[in-house]
């Protein structure tokens, strides 16, 4: 993973021309990488919950139906 994040800063650096004695900038560049990654996880999770609720709601509806209404 810290291979990967300093190639993606060595690029970003290159292109955008900052120095890399910026540690402030380093900083906010893994703070903000890190929360990208930790986003992108948790919308993974909501749009599988999601796809996965419908069917695990379905099952559950099923097995309260036929336990507590009869």
């Amino acid at each position: 993973m810290t291979g990967i994040r300093s190639i993606l800063f060595n690029i970003l650096v290159r292109w955008s021309g900052i120095s890399k004695s910026m540690v402030s900038f380093r900083v906010m560049f893994d703070c903000v990488l890190s929360l990208m990654i930790v986003l992108a996880c948790c919308l993974f999770i909501y749009i599988h919950y999601i796809s996965m609720g419908k069917f695990v709601g379905a099952i559950l509806m099923d097995i309260y139906s036929t336990t507590y209404i009869h």
